[in-house]
């Protein structure tokens, strides 16, 4: 029965620290200029790069992306996307971390 009830408790804790991980902020923050000037120029100047974005809180960081209806997509690994599009990324719908 205990060893029951410790399973039980070490469960709920997991749960509780990927939910807290899981929470980003409510705002995107603004990139800065020279995250700017490193990143990959986009496709006709119709997407804005962002930064970089990771899933979790240990990586991997991947290039995010605004296109011109300010939607978040993310794509290729930082500073790798050639040519960001609705065919080269993903739409970015999850909640993560902005990489430093």
């Amino acid at each position: 029965m205990r060893r029951a009830t410790n399973i039980i408790v070490i469960a709920m804790w997991v749960l509780l620290i990927a939910g807290a991980a899981a929470a980003g902020p409510a705002d995107v923050p603004t990139t800065s200029e020279a995250a700017v000037t490193a990143a990959p120029q986009a496709a006709e100047g119709t997407w804005t790069y962002e930064g970089c974005f990771a899933y979790f809180a240990s990586g991997p960081c991947y290039d995010a992306y605004r296109d011109i209806n300010g939607d978040l997509w993310i794509c290729s690994r930082c500073g790798t996307t050639k040519n960001p599009s609705e065919q080269t990324c993903s739409p970015l719908y999850a909640f993560g971390f902005w990489c430093s």
